[in-house]
């Protein structure tokens, strides 16, 4: 077995996946590891602290060697690791089908497993199902121990939910939770968060909020920042309060930078701005997100993301308040109303602005616009709701 002919670098690597952190400093730091093997430890160390850029830094450093040996095999398998975690899936899906094929080479079943496994959740992220399909039934033909096991059965409660089984979805992950005294630290880290997102997109939100809380808490993990970003928007879509000030681990992984940026846009009333930061996470995903604030998939619309987005951009059906009340047709209160109901959204008062009087935006049009949102507020009975600037219609509880 080609492991065993790296003993030093395999236990600290296992001290790694096991959450052992003491032991996996003091192992990394062994006279007996060659300067490789240093330099892939440095790598998960890096891993640790969610420092993706770095971690490539590094192993765009690692000397290159004629020939197929493990430890560039390695190298190949953490470069996909990190382009997965920063959200970039063709390039995570590139160095996983280079670790795989020197794995086989080596006859490194672990190793294949695990490289087959990620390149069946790469292409699953970039909407290739045929392909994440192939990749792991390949894993399944690998697996042996029972985190491998769970691996599988993971994967195969994503598959279900993605079609709505919410059912087979559940079994499948209480089959997998039953393994928890088999599983590392890490391992079961890594089953909460996907079973937090199961659990919310079947409806079990109290459920899901209670596993990404238990997530975000363990801050070596790997998840720390898929699961501190969907619980920031779970509770906006819970209680109503505001997202606050951008975690700093967000600016780690280039996918959850932009979804911030898209989710603070829209509370802020920024629609233009969140508009070119969809574009760049449509041209990072895709097979994942269409124009106009929507996804390819339907499956992909259930996400906690995805249903904050929908929460901030979903058309308001507030014609029949207005039919009650005497606005005048044409007038600019009228087109006050128009604006604010097709927005779909918060909108900024400069851009409000703009809109009613068809010219760029002077601060000496702010009295009359103020004096305008009154009126239209007093004689409708609508409320309309003020934050950051940025303006959008509600009805009053008692209208």
């Amino acid at each position: 077995m080609v492991r065993l002919e790296y003993p030093q670098y395999q236990k600290a690597v296992d001290a790694y996946i096991k959450g052992q952190s003491t032991f996996f400093h003091k192992a990394r730091r062994s006279i007996e590891l060659s300067r490789k093997e240093k330099l892939l430890l440095d790598v998960r160390a890096k891993f640790r602290i969610a420092d993706w850029h770095a971690a490539l830094e590094l192993l765009e450093r690692f000397p290159s060697s004629e020939g197929i040996d493990f430890l560039s095999a390695e190298c190949d398998f953490l470069m996909a690791t990190a382009y997965f975690q920063m959200g970039q899936m063709e390039m995570a899906s590139v160095y996983n089908l280079k670790s795989l094929d020197k794995y086989r080479q080596l006859n490194d079943r672990r190793g294949s497993f695990l490289s087959s496994y990620n390149l069946s959740s790469n292409y699953s992220r970039q909407g290739c199902l045929k392909l994440a399909e192939y990749y792991l039934s390949l894993a399944l033909g690998l697996a042996e121990t029972p985190s491998e096991k769970v691996l599988i059965l993971r994967a195969q409660a994503c598959e279900c939910s993605k079609q709505s089984r919410f059912q087979e979805a559940i079994a499948l992950l209480k089959r997998a939770m039953e393994l928890r005294q088999d599983l590392s630290e890490g391992d079961f880290i890594n089953l909460k968060t996907v079973a937090a997102d199961i659990y919310f997109r079947a409806g079990m939100v109290d459920m899901a909020e209670e596993l990404l809380n238990d997530v975000r808490l363990v801050q070596s993990n790997l998840e720390h920042i898929r699961a501190e970003f969907d619980w920031r928007l779970l509770n906006v879509l819970k209680s109503g309060q505001r997202l606050g000030v951008q975690p700093e681990l967000l600016s780690s992984s280039d996918e959850y930078l932009l979804k911030w940026k898209i989710a603070k846009a829209l509370e802020g009333g920024e629609r233009k701005e969140a508009m070119i930061h969809w574009k760049s996470l449509m041209d990072l995903f895709p097979q994942t997100y269409k124009d106009h604030f929507e996804t390819l998939r339907e499956s992909d619309a259930k996400t906690i993301f995805m249903k904050y987005v929908a929460e901030m951009t979903k058309p308001k059906d507030l014609d029949r308040h207005v039919q009650r009340c005497q606005v005048k047709q044409g007038s600019l209160l009228e087109k006050l109303f128009a604006v604010l109901k097709s927005a779909n959204g918060p909108l900024r008062k400069e851009e409000i602005i703009e809109h009613l009087w068809e010219t760029a935006y002077l601060p000496e049009y702010d009295a009359r616009f103020y004096k305008l949102v009154e009126r239209l507020k007093s004689q409708t009975g609508l409320k309309i709701v003020v934050a950051n600037r940025a303006y959008r219609l509600e009805y009053k509880s008692n209208a």
